[in-house]
């Protein structure tokens, strides 16, 4: 939703934090692709490319002295690949747990912007329903 505040760096930084929250359980599902291809779209990069995959401590060190308001969009936006399969696995939420940890964003934080995005995709779903079906 908010990528596009996201600058240079920091976009290749997130595509890498969101391919490892994808595979944090061992498999990256359908839903999740498309996720990360709207991300990229969102971000205006047009192909996608993995880029070198950095340590969770690495990728947190380089947001940690960003405005907190662009933490949250990291944090959001990883909750959201977490979600869009509807099964936000543990392994997800541990690796964006510790993501959080990492970049001192405080858990009663994450939990708040876990509640926020889910409570959003219910209602994205019940839209695409009621014009779909």
């Amino acid at each position: 939703m908010f990528l596009d505040k996201l600058e240079g760096k920091e976009r290749e930084v997130f595509l890498d934090l969101a391919v490892q929250t994808a595979k944090a359980n061992g498999m990256v599902e359908g839903k999740e692709k498309e996720l990360i291809r709207h991300f990229c779209r969102e971000m205006d990069i047009s192909e996608y490319t993995i880029y070198d995959t950095k340590t969770i401590e690495e990728a947190a060190a380089f947001f940690r002295d960003a405005k907190k308001w662009k933490k949250k969009i990291i944090i959001s936006e990883l909750i959201g690949i977490g979600v869009a399969d509807g099964k936000f696995n543990k392994e997800e939420r541990k690796f964006i747990d510790e993501l959080a940890d990492e970049m001192e964003i405080k858990k009663d934080c994450v939990d708040s912007l876990e509640e926020v995005v889910k409570d959003y995709y219910k209602a994205a779903k019940k839209i695409r329903e009621e014009i779909f079906e």
